[in-house]
């Protein structure tokens, strides 16, 4: 009985120390609740490391940007590491849900639907196109405020489920923005052109614009492209015109905005 009484004095004490070792508090801020599909900006203390789901989050003069899954289950863990003293502090903030809406797509071509087997190797090259176009991690601009690329209704809008000619797809990486043929579209930040493609197979005409600190925005559909490949561009400088080439039913922009590999809802981040 002694014995068990000592385990549970020695359990209480261990429980004590591991409580106290991450009772410090959080050495950055948030400006705003997290939501899924939502974004944050932050500022941590001088001297801290800061993680997210295991990645290491880029800084600038302790300023940051994150980007929360759509689909994000769980509470959002920060690990914040202080070079100083080799200290860990975990920090656990509430991801709020968001209830997503389903959108019902007709008269799209079948094999846009369901590709052709013939069209899987080209499908697979575009796709690791457009993970490489995101890779880089680009620091001498950090993004601060967006525009909208386009003005125009919006016709889909982020995280719905999409169902083509009654066959349920991913949920919407962005938003469509519906527009007349031809509408200029403006880069809704400072950056440098990581992608421009002719003709992919769901996206068409495509651009991927680096922002930096692995923020970077996709514009689709376009019917024709004005930039390249390494290209530096400026907020609100004309990069392509709308149109409806690739996976399209009419004439709209999909503008998709990453941040670390993060899908995020551009209506979250876009200003008029």
């Amino acid at each position: 009985m002694q014995y068990i009484s000592k385990m549970v004095k020695l359990s209480l004490i261990l429980a004590l120390l591991f409580l106290a070792s991450n009772s410090y508090a959080c050495p950055f801020k948030l400006d705003r609740e997290l939501y899924q599909g939502g974004i944050a900006y932050g500022t941590i203390d001088e001297g801290y490391d800061l993680f997210l789901d295991k990645k290491k989050i880029p800084t600038k003069n302790g300023n940051f940007i994150i980007g929360i899954h759509r689909d994000r289950k769980v509470n959002a863990l920060f690990k914040a590491f202080d070079n100083k003293t080799k200290k860990q502090i975990n920090c656990e903030i509430e991801v709020k849900k968001f209830k997503w809406k389903i959108d019902y797509v007709n008269g799209v071509e079948g094999e846009k639907v369901t590709p052709p087997k013939s069209y899987f190797d080209r499908i697979q090259k575009e796709q690791n196109l457009m993970v490489n176009a995101r890779k880089a991690l680009l620091t001498n601009h950090f993004p601060t405020s967006f525009i909208m690329p386009v003005h125009g209704r919006i016709s889909s809008p982020f995280g719905g489920q999409r169902v083509f000619n009654g066959q349920p797809r991913s949920p919407h990486s962005g938003i469509d923005i519906a527009a007349k043929q031809g509408t200029p579209i403006k880069a809704i930040e400072d950056g440098k052109v990581m992608l421009a493609y002719d003709e992919m197979f769901f996206s068409g005409k495509i651009i991927v614009i680096d922002h930096g600190f692995y923020v970077n925005s996709t514009y689709a559909h376009l019917s024709k492209i004005n930039v390249k490949k390494g290209d530096t561009v400026k907020k609100g400088d004309i990069i392509g015109e709308v149109g409806s080439t690739g996976r399209s039913t009419g004439p709209h922009l999909h503008i998709t905005i990453n941040i670390f590999g993060v899908n995020v809802d551009p209506l979250k981040v876009l200003k008029d």
